[in-house]
């Protein structure tokens, strides 16, 4: 059987003898209650007792698990020429992976030849119990530990893979999606929890709180989200539109600094182009019945425009005409998006939109 421990903490919510049972050291995480200098651990007061305090009005405070504490858990493992698999609590709710891992950094200079590796189960309680047990069954069948940390990976991943298309027992079909929500303190996307979660995901939906400041909703950043699943309109036109944002936002940051005086008009096009996608595309209002759920067809006939007036030159004698030009342009579509498809007021809006883009465009074009 391969050397290596596995290794968990209290937060898996496995007894203490169940775990002895397993031969499975765990590490303490501490609690305190408001008013006291005492730290308990979970096998010093009873659940009962606990909730007890709790309804008369105690509050519990719980304290993450130190790099010290895990460097002291640690090193008798190590010392008995084993290996370390630590299934862990997960990243989002505290920082104890942050220190085991630090914790390893440290013992790894003093024990060369031993590995630590560290799986955060992005679970807590029972789910973070569930994948000690197969972590155990897995060792059990002689998983190497390299070949049970994948196995545990795997695990998380089919969380996510369960998604997609159901039957139902009546013989109706349906869908199911699931959304892992990570937010990172300062944005920090590097961090472990997101990290883990992004290796997993099939798209990702970055919210800005830039976009939510500015009223731009959904407060999703377009730029910074992507998806792996294909697209419902022609990936070539959706990678020139995603070219047209990336482009009209560096033309705003340039005009940051040099305003827009100093930016050459068609710079200065291509950046209203990109606030026309925004606004016109990707904002959304979910309270309205029409624009908060648009068919596969709309969509695709609502990109189709959009396009047609990225794709389209336009000249302009001056910035002032130009912005007023996208600005009545974006209204058009703007009003449109809250207009049932087969209604005559759609088409007269559209014929107004068509007009509009002729009036605009290059007469050579």
């Amino acid at each position: 059987m391969s050397n290596y421990a596995i290794f968990t903490d209290s937060c898996c919510d496995i007894s203490p003898e169940i775990l002895k049972q397993w031969g499975v050291p765990y590490a303490n995480m501490t609690f305190s209650f408001d008013g006291e200098e005492t730290e308990y651990i979970s096998t010093d007061i009873s659940n009962k007792e606990f909730y007890d305090r709790m309804r008369k009005g105690s509050h519990a405070r719980t304290a993450a698990i130190n790099a010290d504490t895990f460097t002291h858990v640690f090193t008798p493992i190590l010392e008995e020429g084993k290996d370390i698999l630590y299934v862990a609590f997960s990243s989002g709710l505290s920082t104890t992976v942050n220190n085991a891992h630090m914790a390893a950094q440290d013992l790894k200079e003093k024990y060369p030849d031993r590995k630590i590796v560290i799986v955060d189960t992005l679970a807590a309680s029972g789910g973070g119990g569930l994948m000690v047990y197969m972590a155990v069954a897995k060792k059990n069948e002689g998983a190497t530990l390299e070949e049970n940390a994948a196995y545990l990976e795997s695990l998380i991943a089919s969380f996510y893979e369960r998604a997609g298309l159901v039957k139902l027992r009546s013989g109706e079909t349906g869908s199911i999606t699931i959304g892992g929500s990570v937010s990172p303190a300062g944005g920090n996307f590097e961090e472990p929890v997101t990290q883990a979660t992004l290796k997993v995901v099939g798209a990702f939906l970055g919210l800005s709180r830039e976009r939510s400041d500015a009223r731009r909703y959904p407060a999703i950043h377009p730029l910074d989200s992507w998806s792996k699943y294909p697209s419902i309109v022609d990936k070539d036109q959706l990678s020139f539109a995603r070219g047209v944002l990336h482009r009209g936002s560096e033309v705003n940051q340039m005009m940051k600094v040099i305003g827009e005086e100093g930016t050459a008009m068609e710079d200065f096009v291509v950046y209203l182009k990109s606030e026309f996608l925004d606004y016109t595309y990707l904002q959304q209002n979910t309270f309205d019945q029409v624009d908060g759920a648009s068919s596969e067809e709309r969509q695709k006939q609502m990109f189709a425009d959009v396009y047609r007036v990225l794709k389209t030159p336009f000249t302009f004698e001056d910035k002032e005409t130009a912005r007023k030009f996208f600005l009545e342009l974006r209204q058009l579509f703007t009003d449109r998006n809250y207009m049932e498809t087969e209604a005559e007021e759609y088409r007269e809006q559209s014929a107004l939109i068509e007009n509009l883009i002729s009036k605009g465009s290059r007469k050579d074009a």
